[in-house]
């Protein structure tokens, strides 16, 4: 299970963008990434992100891949340090 450090920063890479409500965006996440166990491989990282809802993101394709890259770098960090 992804851990609350997980969430809150990709929390700080969405508001550096400008990404809505802090709390919505912290629910959604929480709920969207808590499946993630401290073992995930690369694949069940990029398919968790992959699948979250397009509504999610920016309305441009460049801020969307820029998101995915960062919170893939970010979760592929967090879990393995654990």
């Amino acid at each position: 299970m992804a851990t609350i450090d997980v969430v809150i920063r990709a929390l700080r890479i969405l508001k550096k963008h400008q990404y809505g409500n802090f709390y919505e965006v912290r629910h959604y996440l929480d709920k969207a990434l808590s499946h993630l166990s401290f073992d995930a491989r690369q694949h069940d990282i990029e398919k968790a992100i992959e699948n979250l809802d397009d509504r999610f993101y920016a309305a441009s394709k460049e801020d969307k891949q820029i998101v995915k890259e960062a919170l893939t770098v970010c979760l592929n960090d967090l879990l393995r340090k654990k």
